[in-house]
């Protein structure tokens, strides 16, 4: 299952959702936000987290898509003898 976390860029920590968005089991996550630049941190168990900027936009009938690609986390057992 997958976290998101949103920070709005020119804010303070007070502009962070104070709980994580969880995805669906396909990763899937919905947000409604106001227009404004964000930064989206998406994490996973046993995955790298990643961050993306966002800029959203005041447009009613195009929703603004934002697509993560997380790493698996390489553990001892996948390192080379």
């Amino acid at each position: 299952m997958a976290h998101c976390l949103l920070k709005y860029i020119q804010g303070f920590d007070r502009n962070t959702v104070p709980h994580p968005i969880i995805g669906t089991v396909r990763g899937e996550y919905w947000r409604l936000l106001l227009p404004g630049n964000y930064n989206i941190i998406a994490t996973a168990a046993g995955f790298e987290s990643s961050i993306k900027q966002v800029t959203v936009g005041n447009e009613t009938m195009n929703p603004t898509r934002l697509d993560f690609q997380l790493k698996p986390v390489a553990t001892v057992a996948d390192a080379p003898p």
